[in-house]
């Protein structure tokens, strides 16, 4: 007999809402997209990334506390575009916030002691400033640095305040050690920057999941230039590089390059004159008559056949292949005939 009562209790606690709501206590993550203080409500994007849907909740209070990883904040410091994790009551009304510190990930590219600011390079290949003051923390590997201890093309996460304009902490991450990961010991990219005094290079991953790396380079890194993936020159020693096509050889732990084989820079252009006797190379660029220097060594090629400087005429089409720097004539590569 004392089933009934029970069954009395439950079927009055699943007809009441109010019951039903205190079952469905939530957290909601979104993109915080407006906050109206006045009004007490707050309006999100749905989900890390942010949905075009917007969803708005009433606020339980107007000074709800706003919760970081490095403490407290007020309401009123939250901006449009943070991360924010809400907290529903029993009425589906916001009675706490969670947010999360805008953090960007980038390398190291100037660093102005005098005036206490960092130049970076963001995963978003946009160029960044930020002004490092007496409170910010800086440590690598849970030690603390000081500024003038981060050296460049260093990997960084840089913490911000919630408006992103206050920079509240930097981790930084030796070369090799923030590269996520990676698959091969052999990278297609392009390199962004070399630095020969520091050894180490940004690198432009371009094949696979595309992402910035960093990486320790040794000083005597002999570089090999190549077109068509044939050896041209071997230029011995790290060379300051930056937007060059190169493949990367990777050592066994993927923190330091082994080799570089970089694409030789090609300018296409038309022949205008030659000579021979003078070891001169005269052609149209855009309209622009340049001269260039024809080497001893040059290789000249019909396609990928071998060829000779007498087989350069007036008005073919050619392409160029420079050195490195772009200032010597490496090689000729004249079209296939038709």
């Amino acid at each position: 007999m004392r089933i009934l009562p029970v069954c009395l209790c439950l079927a009055g606690c699943l007809a009441n809402p109010s019951f039903l709501r205190s079952q469905s206590i939530e957290n909601i993550t979104g993109v915080l997209h407006k906050i109206d203080v006045k009004s007490g409500t707050i309006s999100i994007r749905p989900g890390k990334l942010g949905e075009k849907q917007e969803k708005t909740f009433n606020l339980l209070k107007p000074d709800i506390e706003v919760v970081t990883e490095l403490g407290r904040v007020r309401l009123t410091e939250l901006s449009v575009g943070n991360l924010v994790h809400l907290h529903l009551n029993v009425d589906e009304d916001v009675d706490g916030i969670r947010a999360e510190l805008p953090i960007v990930r980038a390398a190291l590219t100037a660093l102005d002691l005098p005036k206490h600011t960092i130049r970076v390079l963001a995963e978003d290949f946009g160029s960044k400033s930020f002004t490092v003051t007496e409170v910010t923390k800086i440590d690598q590997l849970g030690k603390k640095l000081a500024l003038a201890d981060l050296t460049v093309y260093q990997w960084l996460e840089i913490t911000t305040s919630l408006d992103g304009k206050n920079t509240l902490a930097i981790a930084a991450h030796a070369p090799g050690t923030r590269n996520g990961r990676v698959p091969s010991g052999k990278l297609y990219g392009s390199i962004i920057m070399l630095d020969v005094m520091t050894g180490t290079l940004l690198f432009h991953s371009t094949k696979g999941r595309e992402r910035l790396l960093s990486f320790a380079v040794p000083k005597d890194l002999s570089t090999w230039v190549v077109l068509d993936r044939r050896l041209l020159d071997v230029v011995p020693g790290a060379q300051d590089m930056a937007s060059k096509p190169a493949t990367l050889y990777l050592s066994s732990d993927r923190q330091e390059v082994k080799r570089i084989l970089a694409d030789a820079p090609l300018l296409r252009c038309q022949v205008k004159a030659v000579d021979l006797a003078k070891r001169r190379l005269t052609v149209d660029e855009n309209g622009v008559a340049k001269i260039w220097d024809i080497p001893a060594d040059v290789k000249v090629m019909i396609g990928r056949r071998k060829a000779k400087p007498e087989d350069l005429r007036v008005d073919v089409p050619v392409d160029l292949v420079l050195s490195l720097d772009r200032t010597k004539l490496r090689a000729v590569v004249l079209a296939e005939p038709q």
